[in-house]
């Protein structure tokens, strides 16, 4: 099939819309008076502007082939997953408005733009491709540092009762970042940590790699999310198992790492026992200690089930009734489980038919991703597992499939230095 390298203004459309979806979070908004999470507003206000901007250079990259239509086709037959995903996609849109009666642009946001960018994003002009890398190293490292900055200070960029629709208050200790949500920014921090364990961001200078990986593990006990924090550490505690194993073996490794670990290591050690000594570690460990409630609250979502019928179950209750609910048993902030959240908003059988075309979409993304990218899936999918994540109306999925796609993608160099060995080993692509 045919693909036509896309430049120039869709290019920059693209660009500019995955920037202003990571620097402005549906809280900042609602501020601004658009109505955005609100049940009030114009049927425009209910998209997010930076996915306007997405879908301006998908029709801007149609319109470059020369022959949209030929584009069209070459996008259908190159990309079967994402047909598979957006055919489900419709499928439930109808079906919301027509047996539901309920609004569906929280699914444009959350499920139809992340895969109308995949063809976008595939076949960017490299010099296009090098500006976006560069354009995410930087607002995860901004980000970091911005989330540091308001845990120490207690000032926050977009103030807590903004932040979020709902259970985010002002008691609230953790930073939110330009993300908007604690959660969120620590959802993005561990990815691209995760990413950067893997071997992804080859274009990351190598010096850069290990201060960009050691910022992101400070950033996530400052955004205190339990799940993201625990995974990332997983992952770090694998990688570096696997390493210290290859070196015990008898593989070489490149002075140059071995020079900058012996370097960094200390110091790393040092400000870590500061941070600790000054109580910067507490947001964390408190999480831990007490979570607000939010363990206790996924135990009563179970108890949805015996307040059911099987037809709820099959085609999902009406949305009052379920409501109702939520607030009889106290979970008004939300079903923290992606999955669950489906299951209960749209009933088990529009869910099924959905999950498989999600399915075919993630491995899409895969076939066109280094091996190792399943590791950040698993990280994707453990937050998307305990949060509410994809069954609301957010931008994660579209960050993650940018995250993968430009960090990671397949057939491209691996990164100068890496946690695993650095000429063989288990991030070889």
């Amino acid at each position: 099939m045919t693909s036509w390298p896309i430049s120039g203004w869709p290019a920059a459309a693209t660009l500019a819309g995955i920037l202003l979806t990571l620097l402005v979070p549906p809280g900042l908004l609602d501020i601004l008076g658009l109505g955005y999470s609100t049940p009030i507003g114009a049927p425009w206000e209910k998209v997010h502007p930076g996915s306007d901007l997405i879908l301006l250079g998908l029709a801007g990259a149609a319109l470059q082939s020369g022959t949209p239509l030929a584009w069209v086709r070459s996008a259908i037959g190159r990309f079967p997953g994402m047909v598979v995903f957006l055919a489900t996609t419709t499928f439930l849109i109808v079906y919301i408005i027509t047996v539901q009666q309920a609004p569906f642009t929280p699914l444009i946001d959350t499920f139809l733009v992340p895969a109308l960018l995949l063809p976008v994003l595939v076949d960017l002009d490299e010099n296009w491709k090098d500006r976006l890398e560069a354009l995410l190293h930087g607002f995860v490292a901004i980000n970091a540092v911005l989330g540091i900055v308001e845990y120490v200070s207690g000032w926050r960029l977009i103030p807590l009762e903004i932040a979020d629709g709902s259970g985010v208050t002002e008691a609230e200790t953790r930073a939110v970042g330009f993300l908007g949500h604690p959660l969120a920014s620590a959802a993005m921090a561990g990815l691209y940590a995760v990413v950067l364990m893997t071997g992804g961001g080859r274009r990351l200078p190598e010096g850069w790699r290990l201060p960009a990986l050691g910022l992101q593990l400070v950033a996530l006990a400052a955004f205190g999310g339990r799940t993201a924090l625990v995974m990332t550490l997983l992952c770090l505690a694998v990688t570096s198992f696997v390493w210290t194993l290859r070196f015990l073996a008898g593989r070489q490794i490149d002075i140059r790492v071995a020079g900058l670990a012996l370097l960094v290591v200390p110091l790393a050690v040092a400000a870590l026992a500061a941070l600790a000594n000054s109580g910067f570690f507490d947001v964390i460990l408190d999480r831990f200690v007490d979570d607000n409630g939010s363990a206790k609250a996924r135990g009563i979502i179970f108890d949805l089930f015996a307040f059911m019928s099987w037809q709820d179950l099959l085609f999902g209750p009406a949305r009052d009734y379920l409501d109702s609910l939520q607030h009889l048993l106290g979970i008004e902030v939300g079903i923290e489980s992606f999955w669950l959240g489906f299951l209960f908003f749209y009933g088990v059988f529009p869910s099924f038919i959905f999950f498989v075309g999600l399915a075919g979409f993630t491995a899409e993304i895969m076939r066109r991703t280094r091996p190792l990218a399943w590791v950040s899936l698993a990280f994707f999918i453990s937050i998307i597992s305990t949060s509410i994540s994809l069954s609301a109306k957010t931008t994660m999925l579209g960050q993650f499939v940018t995250v993968l796609l430009i960090l990671m993608p397949r057939g491209a160099a691996q990164a100068t230095w890496r946690m695993p060995d650095v000429q063989r080993g288990w991030a070889v692509s």
